[in-house]
């Protein structure tokens, strides 16, 4: 797969992760990531790469950033710059 610094100036491949991990994360298969969706999988990405696990208010917080339409779920729109970010930070990480 390369490493995520390869990705991350990359829109399509950005693109690409993020679809991938949308439909991972959107366990109803309902075309949304849910604020219990999004705990789980910040809670995941967090235990992968070794870092403390969010709190509820912490992944509360993510999501009121993230939900542009304040409908209380994410469309792929929304949860795109939230892959991008996510691959930033694991790219300065040296991954």
């Amino acid at each position: 797969m390369g490493k995520v610094k390869d990705f991350v100036n990359n829109p399509q491949a950005v693109e690409t992760v993020a679809k991938n991990v949308f439909k991972l994360a959107d366990a109803d298969k309902n075309g949304f990531i849910s604020l219990n969706e999004l705990e789980m999988l910040t809670k995941f990405i967090a235990s992968e790469c070794g870092s403390d696990t969010p709190s509820r208010e912490d992944v509360f917080s993510v999501m009121r950033a993230l939900d542009t339409n304040t409908d209380s779920k994410l469309s792929f729109e929304e949860f795109v710059p939230f892959v991008q970010e996510v691959l930033e930070v694991i790219a300065s990480s040296g991954v």
